[in-house]
Order: structure tokens, then sequence, then C-alpha cells
């Protein structure tokens, strides 16, 4: 493959930062890209789009190619060399890229805004740049891990929806989206057990504080089923309430575990690197005047190992499904008109997974 003249490597990279930094700082000039300009940036992008290639096209290194098969690297020094080559060089390119520059030509508007060049480049660009940052910042993730005690919950989840996805859509997955109110799904809760309170808690049913209260005020309510709570309700805290005269949700969480009131503990939990940055905040209150005294003790809010609900229903980034198909059958069986299933499905603000209507 023949390399790439410094007069063409230099056409490119001065391309690509005009682009970056317009992108990063909208031109208030609005300065207009030439046509072949504009053409070689779709041609850029098309060969990332095309090949899937991890390299935005607009960091497309002509001195290294690696990334890219040797047909579209030689396309990609080619089409360069016809717009930043020198008159001998252009007349060397192929028939086949002279071809494909015209056709482009021909469909390709002309003075393009560098503003609006979102529609020629950005998808593969933040594609491959948000790929890039994703896995940076899970393998950050990872190494925090390494320091606190983790319980494999997530992994059950997606083995459970793994199931469910081979067993067909009759109950995998449905969306039910609706205006009312749900009325008649607390009646409903309330009669089943705590293993269904834990998975309507994990997937954010989107009860009322009262509706909230009442599981957490439950002697049968669960430990994992209060420290998801105690998680969920002091992440969004309400600096407001305490002036609506009533305490925080995770206030009165907190009192009833230091006081012993929790006393079943039959279910795996896992609140992941939330618990690091509650140990920091744990760690910098003052207990002196008796204010925090609804605080846990860290220690105790590390991940703990149990079983998983013995419920038809499990939660999943914050979704419901039902086990298998049987599950779905035999609760279809004990509420043939689907009322408490639809009180679920009426009073949840998200699509959720359940068995088609």
């Amino acid at each position: 493959m023949k390399r790439a003249s410094d007069q063409v490597v230099s056409g490119l990279k001065e391309l690509q930062d005009e682009i970056l930094y317009n992108l990063d700082n909208p031109n208030k000039t609005h300065k207009r890209l030439g046509h072949d300009r504009i053409i070689l940036v779709r041609f850029l992008d098309l060969m990332v789009e095309a090949g899937q290639y991890d390299v935005s096209p607009l960091e497309i290194d002509l001195h290294d190619l690696d990334v890219f098969s040797e047909r579209d690297a030689s396309g990609i020094i080619e089409f360069t060399t016809l717009v930043f080559g020198g008159f001998l060089a252009r007349k060397q390119a192929s028939p086949r890229a002279k071809k494909l520059f015209r056709a482009l030509q021909e469909e390709t508007p002309k003075n393009v805004e560098l503003y609006d060049l979102r529609s020629l480049c950005l998808q593969q660009h933040f594609r491959v740049t948000f790929k890039r940052k994703k896995d940076a910042e899970e393998r950050r993730k990872a190494e925090l891990r390494k320091t606190i005690k983790t319980v494999d919950v997530v992994r059950l989840a997606l083995e459970q929806q793994d199931n469910a996805k081979e067993a067909g859509p009759d109950y995998y997955p449905s969306s039910y989206r609706s205006t009312a109110h749900g009325e008649g799904f607390m009646s409903w809760l309330k009669v089943q057990t705590p293993d269904t309170w834990h998975v309507a808690t994990e997937c954010g049913f989107n009860g009322s504080l009262e509706d909230l209260s009442w599981v957490i005020s439950n002697p049968n309510c669960d430990r994992a089923t209060a420290a998801t709570l105690y998680k969920y309700t002091l992440a969004c805290r309400n600096p407001h309430q305490s002036k609506a005269g009533g305490p925080e949700m995770f206030e009165v969480i907190g009192r009833n575990w230091n006081s012993g009131f929790y006393k079943n503990s039959k279910f795996a939990w896992d609140l992941d690197l939330w618990i690091l940055d509650y140990r920091a905040e744990y760690d910098a209150t003052d207990f002196s005047d008796g204010q925090a005294d609804w605080m846990i003790d860290p220690e105790e809010l590390v991940a703990q190992e149990g079983s998983t609900p013995d419920s038809p229903f499990y939660s999943h980034d914050w979704r419901v499904y039902f086990k298998s198909q049987a599950a779905a059958d035999v609760f279809y069986d004990a509420d043939p008109e689907n009322a408490a299933l639809k009180a679920w499905l009426e009073l949840c603000s998200r699509s959720v997974g359940l068995h088609n209507e």
C-alpha cells in the first residue's frame, strides 16, 4: 500500500482538527466547508460505518491505518489524496476511486456549514468515542469493585432474562402504558408475600410515600428490601421533606434498622458502588448532636449473600418480567381477569416487560 505524502497527511489532520474544534466551539461565523472536503468527510464516515471500526472518522491517522482492511485503508488514502494531493498524485488515483468520488460529488450538497457537519460524521464519531469512554468507565468501576464485597445478583437477573427471551414474546417483553392510577395495586400487594414486595421495590413500582411506608413498616419486610429502599430514597433525598413536617423515608428505614426492627434476612442484595459514596458520607458525619441517628453503619450495608425472591416475577433494569411461561400461566389462572397485573402495570410510569395484553 502506497504511503500518503506529508501534504496529504497534514491536509487531513487540519480538516479533522477544524471540524473537532467547531463541534466543541460552534463557529459563530458559520464558516463553510469546500465541496471536496465534505465528500472526504462523508467517505471517512462511510468507511467507519461499513466496517464498524473502533476509530472515529475524525481521528483517522494516515500514518497508522492498521485498524482498517487493506482495501479500506487504500481507499482512505486515495480519497484524501484526491482532496489534498498535488496534480500528479490526483491523476494517478485509481479509476475506482475517481468513479466513487464523482458519485459522491453528485449526491453531496455543496457549501455545508461546519456547524452542520453533525449529519455527516457525528453519528460514527460519537458511537466510537462513547464506547471508548464507556469501556474506560467500566474498567474504572471494575477496579473499584475489587475494594468492596460484591454479590452476583446482576448475573442471576441476566440469566433469568435470557431464559425469558428463549421462551418467546408471549411474556417477554411487552409494554403497557396507561394514564390510570393503578387503583387496587396496594390492596393486591398487601396480600402477596415479602418475596413479591421485594421485587416490586426493586423495579420501582412508583408507589406513593404511604405505599412505601407500609412496606418498610411491616415486620416481615426483609432487610434486603429495606436496604434497597434506603439506597434509593437516600440517593434521591428531598431537602424540603423535613419542612413538610415528616421524616424522610431513609430516616424511617434507618431508625427501624438500627433498632433491630427488620428480623428477616432472606434475600441477597448488592448496593454496588453506591456503598463507597455512602461510606464517605458516613465517615464525614458528626454524630454528636444526635441528628444523624438514622444513619446505618456502612459495614451492615455491604453486599449480602442470600436467595432470590420466590415470586413469579423478577426485576431487572427497572423492568418487571415473569420468570417463565409456567409462572405466567399460574399467575393468570389465579387472576383470570388480570386485575392485579393491570394494577401493577398501570402504576408503572416506565415500560415494563410482562405478559402481552
